[in-house]
């Protein structure tokens, strides 16, 4: 926490991709509407953080069951939570008071604009002042806007390769003619989650036309903590079974930390924005869904309405 008075010059130096529940808040923003949709926010965070902390405390007393709990508490916080949709009704009264835009809209339109739809992102666009495009966020938000179109639902996805962890490399053309899911996975509770459901899919339409390429930081990060792990349940059931089907998936998987920079590249190309996140190719080679776990909905949708259930 800073507290910062008029007249301070602060400066601070370093990068902020990594911080995690991180606002600029208080007499900052004078506008009333803003402070309160920011209180709202970081106190949401603020209590879901707590469990992440809690988790920490749990494990490091030896105390599994707790962290157990907790973690169970920190991945279904959203869930019928009344103060989410407070936040959001509270986003939502300023941003369409504000549809000029500002940099505070930028920057909070900035941050998601890899995962939300081309025709949302063109509309918001229109609605800016000519002051608000001229400016610098205005002209990040353009150019982004034009990375998004480029690979947005029913555009031909671009050609990529990727070299996978046993040194085989794959490419878009090697997939023609049938359904390419491309799957980001890692440490996180989506992913540790939905990754059977992903499993499970490969399995039922693999002889039929399904293919499945993992991609993920570093197999051997993962493999250390499987290794080192005695915890029976992080909120996730039989947590250690987890990532060993993780370790073990039934398709090729692909490292971004390792020194395959067409890796990374493919990875930039695509806006992969977290975990989990899902590419759809259909057989001609177009981008049929790209998201986190909606592209995976749509994916299951798109091959029981082909295949059958």
């Amino acid at each position: 926490d800073m507290v910062i008075s008029g007249g301070d010059h602060i400066t601070m130096d370093g990068t902020r991709d990594e911080i995690y529940y991180c606002t600029l808040g208080g007499g900052i923003y004078k506008d009333p509407t803003l402070s309160a949709y920011l209180r709202a926010s970081d106190s949401l965070d603020t209590a879901r953080g707590s469990y992440a902390r809690k988790i920490e405390e749990a494990n490091a007393a030896g105390d599994h069951e707790t962290a157990a709990m907790y973690g169970e508490k920190f991945n279904t916080f959203y869930n019928g939570n009344p103060g989410v949709e407070r936040v959001r009704k509270l986003r939502k009264e300023y941003f369409d008071s504000n549809t000029g835009g500002n940099i505070f809209t930028l920057v909070e339109y900035i941050s998601s604009m890899d995962y939300t739809p081309i025709e949302t992102l063109k509309k918001q666009f229109d609605g800016f002042s000519r002051e608000t495009r001229d400016s610098w966020y205005g002209k990040v938000y353009q150019k982004r806007m034009n990375s998004v179109e480029a690979i947005s639902i029913g555009n031909q996805a671009p050609d990529f390769t990727l070299t996978m962890t046993d040194g085989s490399t794959v490419s878009k053309d090697g997939f023609s003619g049938k359904y390419l899911l491309i799957y980001h996975w890692g440490m996180c509770p989506g992913s540790l989650s939905i990754d059977r459901y992903v499993q499970d899919l490969f399995s039922k339409y693999r002889g039929r036309g399904l293919e499945v390429i993992g991609i993920t930081e570093s197999v051997q990060e993962i493999h250390d903590i499987w290794e080192r792990t005695s915890i029976p349940s992080l909120g996730i059931d039989d947590f250690k079974a987890t990532l060993n089907g993780m370790l073990n998936h039934p398709w090729p998987d692909a490292e971004l930390d390792t020194g395959h920079p067409e890796n990374r590249k493919v990875s930039d190309m695509f806006l992969i924005s977290g975990w989990p996140f899902f590419i759809f190719i259909g057989p001609d080679g177009k981008i049929l869904a790209r998201d986190f776990s909606e592209a995976f909905d749509q994916a299951k949708k798109i091959l029981e309405e082909k295949f059958g259930e």
